[in-house]
């Protein structure tokens, strides 16, 4: 399931860093052929205006498209769902409270004092450790290494409060 999530935005990601700034220059070619061919009834100062003037109304649509789009989505997935939601929380929801239930609570406190300094961070560690097999294995032993000291330590604070309750 995760290989698939993958390569699903790598997939989105690639194609949007293609298509971005084509589109970019697309946009551009034909804001300038309006601008010239406004040039020829109006100022130049009145083309560029309403050349910008209908750039900001194309924006202002395709927000509002877009709006319309995500909310009918949305409510349409919410009405599939019914009273499945009600029962059970959505999957992101579960793999979050999963991942907050194993986070160090050291480490969760850092992340939410300094959350550009955690976010370079892990950009750094997910580039590295996608480029270095060896990163890859280091950042494994880390993980198991405090995977198994985390268990130790939930059973011996497991174990401890059984007596005294």
């Amino acid at each position: 399931m995760l290989e698939r999530l993958k390569h699903d935005l790598e997939a989105r990601a690639l194609t949007w860093i293609v298509v971005a700034p084509v589109f970019i220059l697309v946009i551009t070619f034909l804001a300038i052929a309006c601008f010239l061919a406004l040039q020829e009834t109006l100022t130049p100062p009145m083309a560029a205006l309403v050349t910008a003037a209908a750039g900001i109304m194309v924006i202002v649509i395709l927000l509002l498209v877009m709006r319309i789009v995500t909310s009918g989505s949305l409510s349409r997935a919410s009405a599939q769902t019914g009273s499945e939601s009600a029962r059970s929380p959505p999957l992101g929801d579960q793999l979050e409270a999963m991942l907050q239930d194993r986070a160090d609570p050291v480490l969760s406190r850092w992340i939410r004092d300094n959350p550009d300094k955690a976010m370079a961070a892990t950009l750094v560690l997910g580039v590295a450790a996608g480029y270095s097999s060896s990163v890859q294995r280091v950042l494994l032993d880390l993980y198991r290494h405090y995977a198994a000291a985390e268990t130790t330590r939930r059973r011996g604070d497991t174990k401890g409060a059984e007596p005294g309750a």
